[in-house]
């Protein structure tokens, strides 16, 4: 409990930057509804104020927060903690974070849904984001989250910049690249790996896809938990 306790000291003001950016995305998606209905004459309104704080959080909890790591291991290595109850804590208070993000952006969800029928109930609602926030798929993207923090914080620790600009460019790649292989992969669905690839997907369903997220989650915290036993501190 000590350790938690230090880990949220040191963590708390990134926690409340992080809800208060969750609040200006969604502001902002209420100003670009209000902009496109208005002066476009779009007689359909989504949930783009919630659909914007999903996207930018979660990129930012990956990506741009990896440095947390850093100071959190640095700072508390040389407060005299010891890695075998810090990592751990760490590993908790992220996952708390990615939680509480979670609950705020429901929070925002259900204002924007008041918004969406008052204020633009003479127009067609489309509910894109409604699914996202049971219990099941949250738990599961908050730990999936934690995860990949936690190795690209422990890669940033561990090798400096060049990790982070690795990071970065292969989360671009990924933005450039995913989009296209729905376009992609029919022109091989006939080839052996199109048939396996198939198949795969076919037996796949929900409860296996959350069973291997989390799996493959917890397998990353372990891969972060045996490299940051013997890392050294950088000041």
């Amino acid at each position: 409990m000590k350790e938690l306790k230090k880990q949220l000291t040191i963590r708390w003001d990134m926690i409340l930057f992080m809800l208060g950016l969750e609040f200006c995305l969604f502001v902002f998606g209420e100003i670009l509804l209000l902009c496109v209905t208005q002066i476009f004459h779009q007689d359909e309104a989504f949930e783009i104020g919630t659909i914007m704080t999903l996207v930018a959080t979660s990129s930012i909890l990956i990506i741009g927060d990896t440095n947390t790591l850093a100071l959190s291991f640095n700072t508390g290595i040389s407060m005299g903690g010891t890695r075998r109850r810090l990592v751990p804590a760490y590993f908790i208070v992220s996952y708390l974070e990615c939680l509480s993000a979670s609950f705020f952006a429901f929070l925002l969800y259900q204002l924007e849904t008041w918004i969406l029928k008052t204020f633009y109930s003479g127009m067609e609602a489309t509910h894109v984001v409604s699914q996202c926030f049971q219990p099941k798929y949250i738990l599961t993207a908050s730990l999936a989250i934690t995860a990949l923090n936690t190795v690209f914080g422990t890669l940033f620790l561990k090798f400096g910049k060049y990790a982070f600009i690795a990071l970065w460019i292969l989360w671009f790649l990924c933005f450039t690249i995913l989009p296209r292989m729905g376009r992609i992969l029919p022109k091989y669905q006939d080839t052996v790996w199109g048939r396996a690839c198939m198949n795969l997907l076919s037996n796949l369903t929900e409860g296996r896809l959350i069973a291997g997220i989390a799996v493959l989650s917890f397998l990353l915290l372990l891969i972060s938990w045996l490299m940051l036993r013997r890392q050294q501190v950088k000041l």
